[in-house]
């Protein structure tokens, strides 16, 4: 039961994180001159358009109701190649433009933090329950987009890593870089692998950082929440 409750408050979050990331994509190609996306209607935050019944759905809530980290992703933005400039170049740059987009959502959030922790310190003692909402809110909104980021910076088609990395390898390598991940079953599985070897303790290494970051005002709304959730035994 404390899984579902949590995952009510998560999921909005990763919606959120994962709408802007795609909203960032298209908006990048867009400006560098492919409007392909946006005449399909994906240069907006409007998540229903955003949506992967896989990614967004699926794979988030059994995650969460699992217990462990919350990612997932969303539809991809199509972009057209052809109508770059620099194909290189501007590719590299729209994959940038998501993971880039994770860390300003990182970055706004703990100022939201701070400003929201100046207006919680005379009611600390007593607590409401929707203060203590918006801190649990406040306080995934950093952890996910920093994991969505660097999730996604991981050099693996189809993820955000690959098309930056393409950039900078010369075009004999990128050509058996292509063919050795060419199989996108097989890198779906790879991803999975790192996933599991790697990032869950990447995952517990940002909470880590982030609690030492974070105003202990804030931190005691959070726990607060938690003790709430039936999570703190």
């Amino acid at each position: 039961m404390e899984r579902i409750l949590l995952l009510l408050i998560t999921y909005p979050v990763i919606l959120i994180s994962l709408s802007f990331h795609e909203f960032s994509h298209a908006f990048a190609a867009d400006k560098l001159g492919d409007p392909t996306a946006k005449y399909l209607g994906r240069l907006t935050l409007n998540p229903i358009v955003h949506i992967d019944l896989v990614g967004t759905v699926i794979i988030p809530i059994f995650m969460a109701l699992t217990g462990l980290p919350l990612f997932g992703w969303a539809k991809p933005v199509p972009v057209n190649p052809l109508n770059f400039r620099n194909t290189r170049r501007d590719m590299a740059i729209v994959s940038f433009a998501g993971p880039a987009s994770n860390f300003i959502l990182c970055i706004g959030s703990i100022i939201l933090i701070y400003i929201f922790s100046i207006f919680i310190k005379p009611t600390i003692g007593t607590p409401e329950n929707g203060m203590v909402l918006v801190a649990m809110i406040l306080f995934f909104l950093p952890i996910i987009n920093i994991f969505l980021m660097i999730f996604n910076m991981i050099p693996i088609p189809p993820l955000d890593g690959a098309g930056i990395l393409r950039h900078f390898l010369p075009f004999r390598i990128e050509e058996q870089y292509d063919r050795i991940f060419g199989n996108r079953i097989v890198n779906i599985i790879v991803i999975v692998v790192v996933l599991n070897l790697f990032l869950r303790g990447v995952f517990s290494l940002v909470l880590l950082v982030f609690q030492s970051l974070l105003p202990n005002s804030f931190l005691l709304l959070v726990w607060e929440g938690f003790g709430r959730l039936g999570m703190l035994k």
